[in-house]
């Protein structure tokens, strides 16, 4: 396994969907599950040979896996609840002078209602993606 790679599955796991890149972290050995992205994460980021954030997503059809790659925001650090997989990577550039190569996962939602249960189409890809996150890590 290349423990150079960091997985950051991030979301509300009381709000069912939401909660599915919390859950696939929990189900990855040194993985970090968080509720949300913070500039905390920047430090361990600029570390990491590779990091994957894993998240859910809206808009596409309930359970349909989509992998892209993250091109580093370059405004500089912006210390906020809200920020984003580009913004952390480029805030670790910014920082600690490094940017690992960066890509995210995300699951398309069904229900983002409060609810600790995965929604059907949801729960099918979350061992599917799981797995593929495995294999992402030994590459």
């Amino acid at each position: 396994m290349n423990d150079d790679t960091l997985i950051i599955g991030y979301g509300n796991p009381a709000r069912a969907d939401d909660g599915f890149g919390y859950r696939a972290a929990e189900r990855l050995p040194g993985a970090l599950a968080v509720q949300q992205l913070t500039p905390e994460l920047m430090e361990t980021i600029a570390r990491a040979t590779r990091v994957i954030f894993v998240d859910a997503s809206i808009g596409g059809a309930p359970g349909e896996v989509c992998r892209h790659t993250i091109v580093p925001c370059r405004t500089g650090p912006i210390f906020t609840h809200h920020l984003t997989p580009e913004m952390l990577v480029g805030g670790a550039l910014v920082l600690y002078g490094r940017a690992p190569r960066a890509e995210v996962v995300t699951v398309c939602g069904a229900d983002w209602s409060a609810s600790e249960n995965l929604s059907p189409a949801v729960a099918a890809a979350l061992e599917k993606v799981v797995r593929a996150l495995r294999r992402l890590r030994q590459a």
